[in-house]
């Protein structure tokens, strides 16, 4: 390691120089720009990321500023002047419905040395779908830098952070207390144990050149990337467990493990609805052998069940389920890789898809190259899937553990989304497991402000609410901030979780 010195516009700059070889000749490695040279002798050097600060050639490190040191700011550089008014809307508003909600106090049971770093880590992760390298202006100009005045969000900083939050240790003490509030809040709303979870995955496509990223072939689509795997709460929808793997690995070899993490963490194991990728005869076999009972979807498949084809649509199998109509009919088979375990096949058919018209039908056919049996035959199974289980499940109740399967699909919709799951751009697997941590929580916060919505029936949209209040700013006089009049939208946003905003708010005071 040896530091480089170059001169740029008349300012001497450094940039610290990892080389790196292959045992005959010597090469540069990684480089690092240290910013500008105060004292060369001294090895101190200023930046506007870490102000400044001296370099440890041996050790690698950056440490606070020896005394006596002050150096030049260059010739056309002035002093910056405070930041007095800040964007208040948008961190003020999750930050009401977060703490009561407890997910500040499971940030907070990771142990991370500089507390709130994390807070304003996720507060930034909620609220934002920038880059973690724009974390520090975020933070400088908004709410949150009075709120978490002792974040550090520069983006080593961050980095950091999300490393030590990538611990196995961090992530069983938020998941501890995590799980612990999920049941709080299903007990005062319903009262009782939840019945079951979800389980399914999605690809976290990325080039980085971390062991879990492999070449993956799922359902015929390739590309680079970590499969990401979520346990859900089957009758809330919230994300209970998150776990990684190479993208190369499938899913139905992942079964197994992904229910026996969350069960030794106290997750309700006791029914498990999976997607079809993760139904195979292997997994049933480990799976019934572990006594974990397990609705999967199959392919359909009318010639293996061809005994139970006929007559579906009669009136004794119909059932209805959020305003449509459907049917549904169950028969003893052998499940296993022998065949000899003891389950049940649901042939089901949802009646709105079935009566598609077929004139619209018939011209997809066409469009396609079908011939006249085959087209009768893809219109015969239109509507038609197939559930395997393994627990006898009456008729009327079957139909809701399968639709339950949509709100994994949302969950993974809002952890792109809301969440920031993608994109994926670290250097390490520490951490990047501490950013998948950060956008499980993220993802369990717009679920709960979503389900308040939802519960309210308010117009504001959850993919809305933080860029609403975005432009409603505040302005600091000596420990208090008077905040700017709200706009209509914004009063929507606060009423739709009973938030009160102040005229003005007293600043916390910094020990």
């Amino acid at each position: 390691m040896y530091i480089s010195h170059d001169v740029v516009d008349g300012n001497e700059r450094a940039t610290v120089v990892r080389s790196a070889g292959d045992g005959a000749r010597a090469t540069r490695g990684d480089r690092a720009c240290l910013g500008r040279v105060v004292d060369r002798a001294r090895g101190v050097y200023r930046s506007k990321a870490r102000g400044l600060f001296p370099c440890d050639l041996e050790t690698g490190e950056f440490g606070p500023a020896p005394e006596g040191v002050e150096g030049a700011r260059g010739r056309n550089a002035r002093a910056a002047r405070p930041t007095l008014a800040v964007s208040f809307g948008d961190a003020f508003l999750p930050g009401s419905p977060l703490r009561p909600g407890g997910l500040m106090a499971c940030a907070d049971a990771c142990g991370h040395a500089e507390p709130d770093t994390v807070r304003a880590l996720l507060a930034f992760y909620v609220l934002t779908g920038l880059a973690n390298r724009h974390a520090v202006d975020w933070w400088e100009l908004t709410y949150a830098r009075l709120l978490y005045p002792r974040a550090r969000m520069a983006s080593q900083r961050v980095s950091e952070c999300l490393a030590d939050l990538g611990s196995e240790d961090a992530k069983r003490r938020f998941v501890g207390e995590y799980l612990a509030l999920v049941g709080r809040r299903r007990e005062a709303a319903a009262g009782g144990r939840a019945d079951g979870i979800l389980i399914d995955s999605t690809g976290l496509p990325n080039s980085c050149r971390l062991p879990v990223t492999a070449v993956s072939n799922h359902n015929g689509q390739a590309g680079e990337e970590v499969r990401l795997i979520y346990v859900v709460q089957r009758d809330t929808g919230l994300p209970l467990f998150f776990r990684h793997v190479a993208g190369n690995v499938i899913d139905v070899s992942t079964v197994t493990r992904t229910i026996a993490e969350p069960g030794a963490m106290g997750v309700d194991t006791r029914f498990a609805v999976l997607d079809a990728g993760y139904h195979a005869n292997a997994s049933a076999d480990a799976l019934m052998g572990a006594r974990v009972p397990i609705l999967a979807r199959t392919g359909p498949n009318p010639g293996a069940h061809g005994e139970v084809v006929d007559g579906l649509e009669a009136r004794e199998n119909a059932v209805t389920r959020d305003g449509r109509l459907a049917c549904a009919r169950c028969v003893p088979v052998g499940i296993g890789s022998r065949g000899d375990r003891r389950g049940y096949a649901y042939l089901c058919l949802d009646a709105a898809m079935r009566r598609e018209p077929g004139r619209d039908a018939a011209r997809r056919a066409a469009e396609g190259g079908l011939s006249g049996a085959e087209a009768h035959d893809s219109m015969a199974s239109r509507g038609v899937f197939v559930l395997a289980g393994t627990r006898r499940i009456a008729r009327g109740r079957l139909l809701p553990p399968c639709h339950a399967r949509d709100r994994v699909e949302k969950v993974f919709e809002i952890a792109r989304q809301g969440g920031r799951a993608l994109p994926v751009c670290v250097r390490s697997e520490g951490t990047f497991r501490g950013h998948l941590l950060m956008c499980l929580v993220a993802t369990a916060a717009t679920r709960m402000m979503s389900d308040v919505l939802a519960s309210r029936r308010t117009s504001p949209a959850v993919e809305s609410m933080p860029g609403i209040p975005r432009e409603r700013h505040a302005t600091g006089y000596d420990g208090r901030l008077v905040t700017t009049e709200p706009v209509r939208k914004t009063s929507e946003a606060h009423g739709a979780f009973g938030i009160r905003c102040p005229d003005t708010i007293r600043l916390p005071v910094v020990g």
